[in-house]
């Protein structure tokens, strides 16, 4: 077997097979930024260290 060494990036307004960064609403009607909290702990894990 042979792991890809690969990450699939969604455009921002990109709608399709689940694959959406656009905040949607909470039910108290904040922005939803769990996915674009998900991917920034990836990409800078640092980032939550110096709040």
């Amino acid at each position: 077997m042979c792991m890809a060494n690969a990450i699939i990036m969604y455009a921002w307004n990109e709608h399709d097979e689940g694959g959406w960064l656009v905040p949607t609403w909470t039910p108290e009607g904040k922005p939803d930024t769990s996915r674009l909290d998900a991917i920034r702990r990836v990409l800078r894990p640092d980032a939550d260290a110096a709040k």
